[in-house]
């Protein structure tokens, strides 16, 4: 599980802009996103196209990601490992 001071640092290392005092969500391009999660981002595109992977905004070209909804994604596909004994 992703703790709070590690999501206020991963805003604070992605975020380029800020709004002081702010509830809007942060949104984050698809380079910040491919490199927090590890992957290209041509991987991401083609997810976009497939339909798939995490919850997009698109203005013209421009492509956004809420960093809740990343944030989101990796958790839901955390995997829970147990000690063997």
């Amino acid at each position: 599980m992703i703790t709070n001071f590690q999501k206020n640092k991963i805003k604070g290392t992605v975020s380029k802009r800020k709004v002081p005092n702010s509830s809007l969500p942060s949104w984050i391009g698809e380079r910040d996103v491919a490199e927090m999660i590890g992957v290209s981002v041509g991987t991401l595109r083609n997810d976009r196209s497939n339909g798939v992977g995490i919850p997009y905004t698109k203005f013209g070209s421009s492509v956004r990601y809420r960093l809740d909804d990343v944030i989101q994604t990796m958790e839901s596909r955390r995997v829970n490992t147990t000690a063997r004994g």
